[in-house]
């Protein structure tokens, strides 16, 4: 099953290079899907990553911060400390480009400074 779900990402950043964004979702959902009902988190990041990269692609910052919502949650789970921080940077990132400047400096200075969560 492993496999297939690696197969799907390959096809899903594919298609993210080749621009059909909504495509590449697509097949990101369906490898959280299968992982949800296996009760894994295998790949769970990677799929979300590259559904962040379309969001922000197609200037969807609501829906990307919704996803690295997600993203964080899995790097807990994970105990990733490293992915923790890149998901701050991304996180000050889109509250930059929608705007929200002191949620954008909030993100960063934790980025910056190694704040986590305990």
């Amino acid at each position: 099953m492993h496999n297939a779900l690696r197969i799907y990402l390959l096809v899903a950043e594919s298609m993210m290079i080749q621009e059909d964004f909504k495509g590449a979702v697509k097949y990101c959902q369906v490898v959280l899907l299968m992982n949800e009902k296996l009760s894994e988190t295998f790949l769970d990041n990677e799929a979300l990553r590259i559904t962040y990269t379309c969001q922000m692609k197609q200037n969807q910052y609501n829906q990307a911060k919704k996803t690295l919502k997600l993203c964080l949650e899995c790097s807990w789970i994970e105990d990733s400390l490293e992915a923790e921080m890149l998901v701050y940077e991304k996180l000050a990132l889109c509250h930059f480009y929608e705007g929200e400047l002191e949620e954008s400096e909030f993100y960063i200075i934790r980025y910056l400074t190694g704040i986590t969560e305990p």
